[in-house]
């Protein structure tokens, strides 16, 4: 199990690193751990796979659906995503484009898809204002 925290320059740290150590050493029967501390590099697209991963845990966390995260994915992307027919040895394969792939603004209509998915279903889904402006390519209120 590993954990992943964001510290910013101007707040305490201290705290946040002690009890994320007291908890990993807690939960793992571990001598060591490795903590590794690196420029938080989350571009627009970084923020829209965040979002989309919090959204499909989400999904499969509301018993909605009952189905695994993995599952979710594959249908949501075959379901909202273009596919493509490609020949290999052949014979026709059905290709559908990995939201890794996606531009930053298909990938914002995919999440538009996936949240009306969700309204559908009657899940409401987060909105983490410093993931979800950008991702949607909308400007915060104090921008």
């Amino acid at each position: 199990m590993s954990y992943t925290r964001l510290l910013k320059r101007d707040k305490p740290k201290a705290h946040i690193v002690k009890s994320l150590s007291n908890k990993f050493f807690h939960e793992n029967d571990v001598e060591e751990a490795v903590i590794q501390i690196k420029p938080n590099l989350l571009t627009r697209s970084g923020r829209q796979n965040a979002l989309y991963r919090m959204w499909v845990r989400c999904l499969a966390e509301e018993g909605e659906t009952g189905n695994s995260e993995e599952a979710l994915h594959q249908y949501l992307a075959q379901t909202y995503l273009s596919p493509e027919v490609e020949e290999v040895q052949g014979k026709p394969i059905l290709v559908i484009k990995s939201t890794t792939k996606l531009k930053v603004k298909e990938m914002m209509e995919y999440l538009k898809c996936v949240q009306e998915f969700a309204d559908d279903l009657g899940i409401l889904l987060p909105h983490p204002e410093e993931l979800y402006y950008d991702s949607m390519g909308m400007k915060r209120s104090e921008d």
